[in-house]
């Protein structure tokens, strides 16, 4: 409201007084500091991942309202002026969304991660198909000239990526049960699950940049001891995932056979991979 009273008085001439305008800055001020203050007063004990949730709509109601101000000291009354008015009711209409306790944070986090790696499995799926030569390797290799051997794959190396992709899928599995546990298990009734929806998140923020940065060393040229090193890597946090699952409140005992299941799946990828990187080399 007191973003768009400020807009209104300067969307048509003659611009207010300055006694006028300090007032309203003054009521649009206090109205981001009461807002601000809100944030602050959500207990940490409530989780982490809730207030990163909550933080970032906050930043970005208050960018929001910043190219708004911006936009009427440059033009009263101009297009970017009304455009940046219903960039800021869009930003707090959000807050409808938003999640409401640890468990719905932390299931944001989950789809997150959910998306990214199912973008990073179908980005290098695509490559492969076009051997290599697509738009997307170009632009992550920088090598938009003519095709060389060093850019394109040799038929171990297809294979090679075939059976990462393995390993990919593992992941994607493995989120999705995730997913599944969360919503049926998880809870927020004490300190302690609290925190372990926290630690989850955590996994997760940690899970997506393994995956980003294993797509892109299957890219040609295909360095044996790049893949291995984030091959390990992945298997490495996919396992702890896993095992932290187990000993938390988010499963139970009837989970345990999808769980030792996939931590076999993930080893049965690992070594698959590491023989077909013993053919490549």
């Amino acid at each position: 409201m007191e973003a768009t009273k400020l807009s209104m008085v300067f969307s048509t001439p003659p611009p207010p007084s300055q006694k006028e305008c300090e007032a309203l800055i003054s009521g649009l001020e206090k109205s981001v500091l009461a807002l601000v203050s809100s944030y602050y007063s959500l207990p940490k004990t409530q989780g982490m991942t809730l207030r990163k949730e909550i933080q970032k709509n906050i930043q970005q109601i208050i960018e929001r309202i910043q190219n708004l101000v911006k936009s009427i000291t440059k033009a009263c009354g101009s297009a970017e002026q009304l455009q940046s008015t219903g960039q800021v009711w869009e930003e707090i209409d959000r807050f409808d969304d938003l999640a409401k306790d640890n468990k719905q944070a932390t299931l944001l986090v989950l789809q997150e991660t959910t998306e990214l790696v199912k973008d990073a499995s179908q980005e290098i799926e695509q490559a492969l198909e076009t051997e290599g030569d697509d738009d997307v390797l170009n632009e992550l290799l920088d090598m938009s000239d003519a095709r060389s051997n060093e850019n394109t794959w040799s038929e171990g190396e297809k294979n090679l990526i075939t059976i990462s992709l393995g390993l990919i899928k593992t992941v994607k599995s493995a989120l999705k049960k995730t997913k599944e546990a969360v919503k049926i298990n998880g809870n927020c009734n004490s300190e302690t699950n609290i925190t372990q929806l926290d630690d989850l998140a955590d996994f997760m923020k940690k899970l997506s940049p393994i995956i980003d940065d294993m797509t892109v060393v299957l890219y040609p040229p295909v360095v044996s001891s790049s893949v291995r090193s984030k091959v390990d890597s992945l298997g490495s946090s996919l396992s702890n995932m896993l095992l932290f699952l187990k000993n938390s409140h988010l499963t139970v005992v009837s989970d345990e056979k999808w769980i030792d299941f996939l931590l076999k799946a993930k080893q049965h990828n690992v070594d698959k991979v590491l023989e077909a990187l013993e053919e490549v080399s």
